[in-house]
């Protein structure tokens, strides 16, 4: 794949990059923050705990966030470590671990992308059009059909409609296997997802999508098919690594990411040409502003507005 590699922020307190395919397609979308502990990073802590139902411990780790490091090695309470993170956290969930002998020096969040990714500069959509993108939850194809993915607590749930296209189920359902492939890669799923494709009845018809299914993840090694169940739903079981699209940009309640919001702040502050800049946001949104914003505008504080609400004003 001829992907385009496009950094698209980078900050005191984050780093969003949104990777394109040959098309100028959304592809993925990575995002590393100062305050979190990033994927294949390494870091050392101390033992906090153990955990016996879970069998493993609890570090500390130098930046003063919690990991969980599965191990059957006996360690003492305080005992210096070293990990590199194999899974990001989830909302309530810490980050998980493996143990290592050493740590390295992280080379930068960029260079890491560089690495995966062959990649031309060029300019492109902004951050802000690509992740409203990559959190879509209705598409449309196909001249009236769509697809309507929505994730739950307990898991993802893709559903095909053939809406009042004039095409074939079969033609529909080959078509929502591309999309699906692809969006489960951009909103990077993981856990239980269930589709449910337009008029599935017959043995024949879904073994035929089982067939394009398997192709079209033969390359993904995080996602395991099991098949159509009872209930004619195609089971796929795919493993957590990174925070999904929803818990990068936006919190439990609905809102925006506080940090997500930062960055709005910023490209807003940013376009203007006006020296004297006047910022009100919610109170809660100030530990989350870099210090340059900070140092180029005045804020004002205002409790009655939502938390991931902000008005600039050009004096």
């Amino acid at each position: 794949m001829n992907s385009k590699f496009l950094v698209c922020h980078q900050s005191e307190n984050q780093t969003l990059i949104a990777i394109l395919d040959e098309n100028e397609d959304l592809n993925e979308i990575f995002v590393s923050r100062e305050a979190a502990l990033n994927l294949d990073e390494t870091y050392s802590g101390k033992i906090i705990s153990y955990h016996a139902k879970l069998k493993g411990y609890f570090v500390e780790t130098e930046k003063g966030i919690n990991a969980f490091l599965p191990s059957s090695k006996k360690f003492s309470t305080g005992e210096k470590v070293y990990i590199k993170i194999k899974k990001e956290a989830r909302r309530e969930k810490q980050a998980t671990a493996e143990l290592i002998d050493a740590i390295s020096v992280n080379p930068s969040f960029i260079e890491t992308i560089k690495q995966k990714f062959p990649f031309e500069q060029k300019e492109l959509p902004s951050l802000e059009f690509l992740i409203n993108e990559a959190m879509e939850e209705k598409l449309s194809f196909l001249n009236g059909a769509h697809i309507t993915i929505q994730k739950t607590e307990a898991l993802w749930s893709i559903d095909i409609d053939s809406g009042n296209s004039e095409a074939s189920f079969e033609e529909i359902n080959k078509k929502a296997v591309t999309l699906i492939q692809k969006q489960v890669k951009l909103k990077n799923m993981s856990g239980m997802i269930l589709i449910d494709f337009a008029g599935t009845k017959k043995k024949e018809e879904q073994e035929n999508l089982l067939k394009e299914i398997k192709k079209a993840f033969h390359n993904d090694n995080r996602t395991k098919i099991y098949g159509f169940s009872a209930l004619r739903l195609l089971e796929l079981k795919r493993k957590s690594e990174r925070s999904d699209i929803y818990d990068l940009f936006l919190t439990k309640t609905g809102l925006k990411h506080p940090l997500y919001v930062s960055y709005l702040i910023e490209r807003a502050v940013f376009s203007s040409k006006s020296g004297n800049i006047k910022l009100t946001i919610h109170p809660s949104q100030e530990q989350y502003l870099s210090t340059t914003i900070k140092n180029q505008v005045t804020i004002k504080f205002n409790l009655n507005i939502p938390q991931d609400y902000f008005e600039l004003k050009e004096n």
